[in-house]
């Protein structure tokens, strides 16, 4: 799951954060905000509302919300209502309700694991893997455009937009047959997509899942399992860097105010790690913030205004099935609150 905002951390306008719950179904909750802020600085959690409402699987590899200008709330999920997984679409406008799911992929396929952006402009640009990576974007007042397929191979992409409002993507490829890559492309307003090219180039290895953020200059990161690279506004792609020895699964990014990039993810044993890159500095040692025998996974990590961090993970400390757990870091990190309390599959 993503959590993305229009401006990188939660706005000053927006009053909760929003966490997705995959429970048979989509599950939304939010967290009402007092006075002072939210989490450890305050508030208490909605009950989860299922916005995906069908007798499917939905959400199966990963749900993804953004938040508009306005504060209104939109979802991309893939769904297997349609007889194969379809790209669903939700959007929540400040107080109304949900609106009813569409499927903006429609193809005989399997789509799945997308991820949303949201331009200075409004629109909503969608990616998701199936067959290449596919992408729609939808004006606002108006409608989602026929997918157009900008690789013809890969999974996994993951979508951010900057000042320009250049769309820029990465996914993992199948390059050569000899081990997957870590492939890069664009697109500026009213161009076309870019030629793909590798910023990973590291032969005969698997490079998974990356996740990409974008700076106050419109520099670019992107951190994968195990590596980071980055290139700067009118620059070259960096040679990848590692963060962690150890495989990194399930990776999670935010970069805030001041540019520092925040990582989250889990590990092969099922720890909860955090690093974080200032710009200029090198990385911070990796930390275990859920401290548990138990196996977490899966984490997503968002950023106020005030660039506190707030983190949510699936969590295998209960007994039976795997809950959500949130933690805040505005001074040091919050004992960890059960947000999904269910007697179904969290995750």
């Amino acid at each position: 799951m993503r959590i993305k905002f229009l401006n990188r951390v939660l706005p000053s306008f927006a009053k909760g954060l929003a966490v997705l719950v995959i429970v048979l179904g989509i599950v939304f909750s939010c967290l009402a905000l007092a006075s002072t802020g939210f989490g450890a600085e305050g508030g208490v959690w909605s009950a989860p509302v299922n916005i995906s409402n069908n007798s499917g699987m939905s959400g199966k590899w990963g749900p993804a919300i953004a938040i508009d200008g306005e504060g209104n709330l939109h979802v991309v999920w893939e769904d297997n209502t349609p007889s194969n997984y379809g790209i669903m679409y939700a959007t929540k406008p400040i107080g109304g309700g949900w609106s009813t799911p569409i499927n903006i992929s429609n193809n005989p396929g399997w789509s799945y694991a997308p991820d949303i952006a949201i331009d200075s402009n409004e629109g909503i640009h969608v990616v998701w893997g199936g067959g290449g990576i596919l992408y729609a974007t939808k004006p606002v007042g108006g409608s989602w455009t026929v997918p157009v397929n900008t690789s013809n191979s890969g999974v996994w992409p993951s979508i951010a937009i900057d000042k320009e409002d250049t769309i820029h993507v990465v996914w993992q490829d199948y390059i050569l047959k000899i081990g997957e890559d870590i492939l890069y492309g664009n697109k500026t307003i009213g161009g076309l997509w870019s030629t793909p090219i590798d910023i990973s180039n590291q032969p005969d290895t698997w490079e998974e899942r990356p996740q990409i953020e974008v700076d106050t200059g419109d520099g670019l990161h992107v951190v994968w399992n195990g590596f980071y690279a980055t290139r700067p506004y009118g620059g070259s792609w960096s040679t990848p860097v590692s963060i962690e020895p150890d495989r990194m699964w399930g990776v999670g990014t935010a970069i805030d105010n001041e540019d520092t990039l925040h990582v989250v993810w889990h590990n092969d044993y099922g720890d909860l790690l955090y690093a974080a890159k200032s710009m200029g500095d090198v990385w911070s040692t990796p930390e275990n913030i859920s401290n548990t025998w138990d196996y977490s996974e899966n984490p997503a990590i968002a950023i106020k205004s005030n660039d506190s961090l707030h983190l949510v993970w699936a969590d295998r400390r209960f007994p039976g099935s795997p809950e959500i757990l949130y933690i805040a870091e505005p001074n040091g990190w919050s004992t960890p609150a059960n947000i999904s309390n269910n007697a179904e599959t969290s995750f």
